[in-house]
């Protein structure tokens, strides 16, 4: 008799099971990496504007209307960015915020902003992002 070399429909069957089992953990944290990256790059584009913000504020309140006055990009992969001025005692609610595109697994009006204090120190918050997806230094 000749010995039948290969593999049987049950084996086969259970390895696409392990796969499918595997697939189906894999998915749900991939798209959680990627929302985490989505927010993290949108924080760190944001963040570079902080120190310009800071000079054209303490020099002049009228020149910090537009991202491009801060040398950030209006639109970028991850974000709309806006700037708004400080008002004559230099607090902005939302000095320099990002409007995220691309919003899988973040809210529909996922946000990521920073609002200046009077005294010049920025603070980080955010709107409709879950807190798993936030960056550490953000509320």
């Amino acid at each position: 008799m000749k010995k039948n070399s290969g593999f049987t429909l049950i084996e086969l069957m259970i390895v696409i099971a392990i796969l499918g089992i595997l697939a189906a953990l894999a998915i749900p944290a991939y798209q959680d990496y990627l929302a985490k990256s989505r927010v993290t790059a949108a924080f760190h584009e944001i963040s570079e504007g902080i120190a310009s913000y800071e000079i054209n504020a303490n020099h002049n309140y009228q020149m910090v209307n537009s991202a491009e006055d801060i040398s950030l990009q209006s639109s970028t992969q991850f974000c709309r960015i806006s700037v708004s001025p400080p008002n004559v005692s230099g607090v902005a609610s939302k000095a320099i915020s990002c409007i995220l595109k691309n919003k899988n697994a973040l809210g529909s009006a996922a946000e990521i902003y920073f609002s200046r204090e009077a005294n010049g120190h920025f603070s980080c918050q955010t709107i409709d992002i879950p807190e798993k997806y936030k960056p550490i230094s953000c509320n």
